[in-house]
């Protein structure tokens, strides 16, 4: 297996739907910010603060959002929540954040 290159950040609402929370990561704001730059879509101000969707060059599509975390900073947040249409999403975006391989060969 070999660590994922290919991926791009988008601002492309369309990509997010029918996906639901997968699980987690832990990273800190500014970490993610390196990882993909800004937050890209802000939906609901009530729900989250910092939006990004991330599509794998076979097209998966992953999410990363803090959710009704408002008691502090958004700077401050972090568990982030991961989203996807499948698990394979959030193991690349673990992947990414963590750097280690998972393998979703299986499906």
């Amino acid at each position: 297996m070999k660590m994922l290159k290919d991926y791009s950040v988008v601002n492309d609402a369309s990509l997010i739907t029918d996906t639901f929370l997968q699980g987690y990561v832990i990273s800190s704001y500014q970490n993610l910010v390196d990882l993909f730059g800004e937050p890209t879509l802000q939906f609901d101000p009530y729900k989250t603060r910092a939006n990004w969707v991330v599509q794998f060059e076979d097209g998966v599509v992953a999410t990363v959002y803090d959710y009704k975390v408002q008691d502090k900073p958004v700077e401050e947040v972090t568990e982030w929540n991961v989203g996807g249409k499948s698990h394979v999403g959030h193991d690349r975006m673990m992947e990414l954040v963590y750097g280690e391989v998972f393998d979703d060969s299986g499906l």
